[in-house]
């Protein structure tokens, strides 16, 4: 027989005859009164103190707080899920958030805490072995306790029902783990490396994700754990790290806590040496911090990595290696579905739900942590060559196929180009030009990266078919960073390939970069090899491209009289050519020349004649931008204006961002006019239709 009292005490009668009582007990011949003290079951405070500098996680604590107001209150979930990439802070977090003193008003039977990590054999954690220690810590006594899971849960649920529990439960990796062990009163806290959906779904927990620091946070904790050392010269003396070395080495660490701390111990054990930022960074960097162990004893983070990588899906793991393997910075899932096949969207999934993955300001685009990158780049090393060369040949071919598509969306299918036309689209990456090109701009981190893999795979083709396509990309954004480097593989690439007409293009795209730099001499150099080149092999349109190149320099550095004739070959090599596009183009050059000159009638002549050519295609935006100019130098005002702001309204539908600054600085400029000739009504108008485009196309990015 079992009884148990309103204040929690338990009496077992056993078979033998002998009492087991939790409780007070008193025995005698006779009582005549009796005057039990009141047992206090004891409280137990179990959560881990803190033991590190802890900064931040205001967000955090305060949806700790709000969620265990509403569960003590009855209102919200009794369950909250805390979930974060190992060595995030989860604990770190916990045990700061408990150390305050409501705790006490909101959990008085106490918190109980446990790490299923420690309890896990092959995969599984023992929940009977919780439940069991659970008791125990709440004052049950030993011999009370049974062994059963279904009459360890029932116990548990009448002890845990007398006031507030808080059970904090560590590293679950399962929602069947934890179910059992949610108090009748009060709030079960787990954390995971994953977010685990039925918990969430089926469970009414209540999500909380913790983050990397920000670089502020990450910055204050770096600066902290430096304060902390004692100086060369006073051992009472506390020395401060820089303000600039603090916050790279906070972002060198991406955020992670267990990273900074890594390397603020690193600091201390070295405290008596003067090092500089640089010798420090030399020290660390994202594979060193892979493997470095701190001095408490936990995991170093490729050791956690390791872990939560053993625990994906097979399709989670082919796109991890596809992540070290292309180097990719960030991804969108169209890429994902072109190697992953229709599991792609569950790998993204599983991936995202571990914490190797945040969201980024666009929809869709996926970017790994920068240690989660490292470790993947460390695994990809280990993959069989084969299969390396399988993923890299993949990247590529995705970039290369998506690029043209790019390309001809933004400029046309007119253009000369000497790849064949693309396969099919990948589905869900854009539909129209400009959507293309925000697109490339979400990928600028990844195609440097892609391209060298495939270089060292040796995918020339694709490599300087990728690098052919991006010209629409630069033409429209300017993304220098970028753009020399890519580039020059795109040189090699077609130098290894023995395709001397791609050699000729990427040496001339090259050159363009110089040009738009202002770097002329760096600029003739590529074209001095490409002109050679082109005599080689005879090819007029390719000749058209050098001297086109050539025109735009000279009228670059003002040299009008060697600027008209180089585009006037140009033209001449396009209509050998039958290029109906390149005559264009070559016109519109024309025209320039002829704008810069102060030819303004004749530069008006060529362009009504380009734009006959080219109706129906994106170069009437071009031409109407250099028609406005040149109404300008013939001193019709109002005509300009309307040929600007169309050419604006224009660029801006396109996406052509760096066409739109030219067209919004025409304006300007022509405002600018306007007030020195004492027109009012035309400034009005210019001012007007400045204000009205700026607030249509909002801010636009520079090229960097």
């Amino acid at each position: 027989m079992n009884e148990q009292g309103a204040s929690g005490d338990v009496t077992r009668n056993l078979v033998t005859g002998r009492a087991v009582i939790h409780g007070s007990v008193i025995q005698a011949n006779r009582i005549e009164a009796l005057n039990l003290p009141a047992y206090e079951p004891p409280r137990p405070r179990q959560v881990p103190p803190l033991t590190r500098d802890f900064v931040n996680r205001d967000r955090e604590l305060a949806e700790l707080d709000a969620a265990a107001a509403a569960a003590v209150s009855g209102q919200g979930p009794r369950i909250v899920l805390l979930s974060g990439l190992g060595g995030i802070g989860k604990t770190e977090l916990l045990s700061r958030w408990t150390g305050s003193d409501h705790h006490l008003r909101w959990f008085p039977q106490g918190q109980l805490y446990v790490d299923l990590e420690e309890l896990r054999q092959d995969g599984a954690a023992d929940v009977c072995a919780v439940l069991r220690d659970f008791l125990l810590d709440l004052g049950v006594h030993p011999d009370v306790v049974p062994h059963e899971r279904r009459r360890l849960s029932s116990l548990y649920r009448s002890v845990s029902a007398n006031g507030g529990l808080l059970v904090v439960v560590d590293n679950a990796q399962h929602a069947a783990e934890v179910r059992g062990l949610v108090p009748s009163t009060g709030l079960l806290v787990v954390t995971s490396r994953r977010l685990l959906p039925a918990l969430v779904a089926r469970d009414g927990a209540h999500p909380i994700s913790v983050d990397p620091l920000d670089e502020r946070a990450a910055s204050r904790l770096m600066a902290g754990l430096r304060r902390a050392q004692p100086s060369r010269e006073d051992a009472t003396a506390r020395e401060a790290l820089p303000e600039g070395a603090s916050v790279v080495l906070a972002r060198l660490c991406d955020g992670m806590p267990l990273a900074l701390l890594t390397v603020g111990e690193w600091l201390a054990a070295r405290s008596h040496l003067d090092l500089d930022l640089d010798e420090t960074l030399r020290s660390f960097g994202p594979e060193r911090m892979l493997t470095a162990v701190s001095g408490d004893g936990s995991p170093s983070m490729s050791a956690i990595l390791d872990m939560v990588h053993a625990q994906l899906p097979a399709s989670a793991q082919r796109l991890y290696a596809l992540l070290g393997a292309a180097e990719l910075v960030s991804f969108t899932t169209p890429l994902v579905r072109s190697v992953v096949g229709d599991q792609a969207d569950d790998a993204v999934g599983a991936l995202y739900r571990s914490h190797l993955l945040t969201g980024t300001a666009n929809p869709g685009r996926f970017r790994p942590h920068d240690l989660v990158r490292a470790h993947a780049r460390a695994l990809a090393v280990r993959l069989p060559e084969e299969e390396r060369r399988s993923l890299a040949f993949a990247a590529a071919a995705f970039y290369a196929t998506a690029a043209a598509h790019a390309d001809r969306l933004t400029l046309g299918e007119a253009r000369f180009r000497l790849q064949e036309p693309p396969g099919p689209l990948p589905p869900g990456l854009f539909e129209t030009g400009a959507e293309a090109l925000d697109w490339l701009d979400g990928e600028r981190g990844n195609l440097l990266p892609v391209v060298r893999a495939a270089m060292t795979h040796e995918r020339y083709d694709e490599v300087w078919r990728l690098c052919e396509s991006l010209w629409a990309w630069f033409h429209s954004r300017r993304p220098y960073a970028v753009w020399r480097p890519v580039q020059e593989c795109g040189v090699e690439a077609a130098q290894w390939a023995g395709r001397r007409d791609a050699e000729i293009r990427m040496r001339n795209q090259l050159a363009r970069h110089d040009y738009h730099k202002g770097l002329y001499d760096s600029a003739e150099q590529q074209l001095s090899v490409a002109g050679t080149l082109c005599e080689v092999i005879g090819r007029p349109v390719l000749s058209g491209m050098v001297h086109e190149t050539r025109g735009l320099i000279a009228l670059a550095q003002e040299r009008h009289a060697d600027a008209l004739p180089l585009f006037r070959q140009a033209l001449h090599a396009n209509e050998q050519a039958d290029d109906r596009h390149g005559v264009t183009v070559q016109t519109y050059n024309l025209a320039q020349a002829h704008v810069a000159a102060g030819d303004f009638a004749a530069a008006l002549t060529l362009l009504e004649e380009a734009a006959d050519r080219a109706a129906g295609s994106t170069m009437l935006t071009r031409l109407e931008l250099v028609r406005a100019r040149a109404l300008r130098g013939l001193g019709s005002m109002e005509a300009a204006l309307e040929a600007a702001v169309t050419g604006a309204e224009q660029s801006a539908a396109l996406g052509w961002h760096t066409k739109l600054d030219e067209a919004l600085a025409f304006l300007t400029g022509l405002a600018g006019d306007a007030d020195t000739a004492e027109d009012s009504r035309l400034r009005r108008a210019c001012d007007a239709k400045l204000r009205e485009l700026r607030q249509i196309v909002g801010a636009v990015p520079d090229g960097d």
